[in-house]
């Protein structure tokens, strides 16, 4: 497989209207296995490029580690991914 270079960062969503309201940004790029331990439903060997929701215990094992504060009730959010370069 060839290695992709990619940004991942936090899609929120409005709840009330659904539409979008910006980007949460990971202060460190965190690793596809340490991701892996946050959404244990996707497999080994997947790279990880999809959009994956946020619930409830995805938000408090993300929330130290990006630039700014999750409102669940107010907004959905999405782990989300960008090919870079």
């Amino acid at each position: 497989m060839i290695a992709v270079n990619v940004r991942r960062y936090i899609s929120a969503f409005a709840k009330a209207g659904d539409h979008y309201i910006g980007d949460l940004n990971f202060i460190k790029q965190p690793s596809v296995e340490m991701l892996r331990t946050i959404f244990p439903f996707v497999d080994e060997k997947d790279p990880m490029y999809d959009e994956y929701p946020i619930d409830a215990a995805a938000e408090l094992m993300l929330a130290p580690l990006i630039d700014g504060k999750f409102d669940l009730y107010e907004n959905y959010y999405f782990l989300s991914c960008d090919k870079q370069g």
